[in-house]
């Protein structure tokens, strides 16, 4: 994954979690409770970062109802209608519950609370909500169509009718009101064959409302008889339809009361008999220092990541790796055709050769190489082999220009015309030679010598294109030995990029190869909390990958400066990875160690009862129980920390929480 597409993940992430955190405070506090401060504190981050995805808190709640929304209609309209109108009709209603069940915080955000202003006024804006309706509104006219509703129906009305228990018994279930021994779901089926008996019967007969007024209500002043007998007097059919319509609009408040009314019995009841006592255990909440862990997001990364590519071009004609290969240190990746090479590394040692023989260098394997084999050559300083292959050649006058053959017959020659001239000077001292002959003898040796000098300066040259000749070798043994492009360390083939029979140019990528073990870990750490973070913390962290599984690593790099776009700091960890379960570009979940630890209430794991998002302990003050709404901080074993709502050395209830309610009577044991 791309430094681009990791960024955009990261992001991705980020507003998945403020959402995530809106959502769990709007269950446990309510919309007028919940701010963009609160956000940011629940998911760490920055006010500031908050308002870079979202400009405000009401955005935040329209894009969860865009969510919800979205989630109702991918129930709804699942598959094709079916051959059975009244079916399809029966399984809107169900699925609508079915969403309150799997989806509770969508539901309340959409359907139970009108205090957030963009979902209660310009829901209808999302684009796919009045497709939703329209399509759920032909299923109530498939029904009008083939004779199973009444021709008189009016589906909108009908459809509202159908919703209207529904919702009411859900908002029951949510909020604990139902009694316990109330089977909620038979109790929506029940509700649903009552309102479609009560449509087929003729109840939603009205077009329109004429008023603001609910359907079929009674407006102030008007009589029951005489609001459904309107128009129809003398008509019993129509009479017996609107006697059906006043029982059926009734019926969605009565189910919705069913469980208030067993609740009202259950109290009247209680007058005459009081009930038992619930046993419970208890434990007092306790105070200890904690450990604090910070929880930040990231992204896995390999340790290293190279993109190899070609040094030679030419055709590919093996491909020894795939996708996901094992490679070790300069293992082969390809293979490209050598002929060429070989060809030319052939052509520059035979011209290394070559001058080596006119040099007298190529006699012995010691000469070939070009290094001295005579002590006193070393003491003259002529250069070695070592020093030739860096390119370096000496200073000129320590070169031994003897051994070469031309300088070797001209120095012959000076030698020769010295003597001479010594003899015709000794001759010429003792007048015994005419001074025409000493001249001559005297310009034959300076000519002799001006040769020597020549041939010395011609073996130099020539030694110095040897040297060219032998770096030209190793370049085209270079040259012969890119031909395989290998693995410059060991770890695993993340892609191949050519194949048999591709011509490759000088720079082109052939293929990537990723270091695994150990991997990176590259999260983000909000602006508040930058300073808290060093090298050499512990870091935990989960992937989805493997769900439950705890993975450890160390801090190894801190960034010197912050994100500006986000204002967070950007962190990287050092984790083993040596059975590579862990894969690069993997979304993690990670806990960092704080320096500092701080005290914190404590209670078991056992006493917090979370429905909804909302979480609760019972604090048992002498034979009562009474509910209070807490918060979540770290757990710590069988414990859980308690930010609010507790107090230490309050005592809560460990066992039978499921049976306790706000006020009941309990015995401690």
């Amino acid at each position: 994954m791309r430094r681009e597409e990791r960024q955009q993940h990261a992001r991705e992430n980020t507003r998945r979690a403020i959402l995530d955190a809106a959502l769990e405070l709007f269950i446990a506090d309510g919309y007028g409770q919940v701010s963009i401060r609160n956000i940011a504190a629940k998911v760490e981050y920055s006010p500031g970062a908050i308002y870079s995805y979202f400009p405000s808190k009401d955005e935040i709640f329209f894009a969860l109802a865009e969510e919800g929304f979205r989630e109702i209609g991918e129930r709804q309209f699942a598959g094709s209608p079916s051959a059975d109108p009244l079916g399809d009709v029966r399984a809107v209603a169900w699925r609508l519950y079915e969403f309150s069940k799997d989806q509770p915080q969508y539901f309340s955000l959409v359907f139970l609370d009108r205090h957030v202003p963009r979902v209660s006024k310009e829901y209808e804006r999302f684009s796919f909500i009045s497709d939703m309706k329209s399509r759920a509104l032909a299923q109530v006219e498939r029904c009008i169509e083939d004779g199973i509703f009444p021709a008189t129906t009016d589906s909108e009305v009908a459809l509202r009718l159908l919703f209207a228990p529904v919702i009411g018994i859900a908002a029951l279930r949510l909020s604990n009101r139902m009694q316990p021994d109330v089977d909620a779901d038979a109790l929506i089926r029940d509700a649903i064959e009552t309102m479609l008996a009560g449509i087929r019967a003729g109840a939603p007969t009205h077009a329109r409302r004429a008023s603001v007024l609910p359907a079929g209500a009674i407006r102030p002043g008007e009589s029951s008889n005489s609001a459904v007998s309107s128009g129809h007097q003398g008509d019993p059919t129509m009479a017996k339809a609107g006697a059906v319509a006043r029982t059926v609009a009734m019926v969605a408040l009565a189910v919705g009361l069913t469980s208030a009314c067993d609740t009202a019995k259950g109290e009247s009841g209680a007058k005459t008999a009081t009930p038992a006592a619930i046993s419970v255990s208890v434990a007092a909440a306790t105070e200890q220092p904690i450990t604090r862990f910070l929880k930040v997001t990231g992204t896995l990364a390999a340790e290293e990541e190279a993109e190899v590519a070609a040094e030679i071009q030419g055709r590919v004609i093996a491909t020894p790796v795939e996708r996901g290969t094992r490679v070790a240190q300069g293992a082969d990746l390809i293979r490209v055709s050598p002929a060429e090479a070989q060809a030319q590394a052939a052509e520059a040692e035979a011209n290394a050769a070559q001058l080596e023989r006119r040099l007298g260098l190529g006699g012995t394997e010691e000469r070939r190489q070009g290094v001295p084999g005579d002590p006193e050559e070393r003491r003259q300083g002529v250069p070695g082999d070592a020093e030739r292959r860096q390119g370096v050649s000496g200073d000129s006058a320590e070169f031994e220009t003897d051994r070469v053959p031309e300088v070797a017959n001209a120095r012959a020659q000076l030698t020769l015309a010295t003597g001479e001239f010594d003899r015709a000077k000794m001759l010429f001292d003792k007048q015994l030679l005419s001074k025409s002959d000493f001249d001559q003898k005297s310009a034959q040796a300076e000519v002799a010598r001006r040769q020597f000098e020549i041939a010395r300066n011609g073996a130099m040259q020539q030694y110095q294109g040897l040297l060219a000749a032998r770096a030209r070798v190793m370049l085209a043994k270079k040259a012969l030995a890119d031909t395989i492009v290998k693995a410059p360390f060991a770890g695993v083939v993340g892609q191949r990029l050519v194949s048999v029979g591709d011509y490759v140019q000088r720079g082109t990528k052939v293929a990537s190869v990723l270091r695994t073990n150990p991997l990176r870990v590259q999260l983000t750490v909000p602006e508040q909390y930058s300073a808290g973070v060093a090298v050499g913390r512990s870091v935990s962290f989960e992937v989805d990958a493997s769900p439950g599984q705890k993975f450890t690593g160390q801090v190894r790099y801190v960034s010197p400066a912050l994100e500006a776009n986000s204002r967070t700091l950007v962190v990287e960890a050092v984790v083993p990875n040596d059975s590579g379960a862990l894969k690069p570009g993997a979304f993690a979940t990670a806990l960092i160690e704080q320096a500092n630890r701080s005290p914190g209430v404590l209670t078991p794991a056992a006493a917090v009862r979370t429905v909804a998002g909302t979480s609760r302990v019972f604090v048992v003050a002498g034979d009562k129980a009474e509910e209070r709404i807490v918060t979540i901080g770290q757990p710590l074993g069988d414990l859980v920390e308690i930010t609010s709502g507790l107090k230490v050395g309050e005592k809560v209830a460990t066992s039978n929480v499921t049976q306790l309610a706000d006020g009941v009577q309990v015995a401690a044991k």
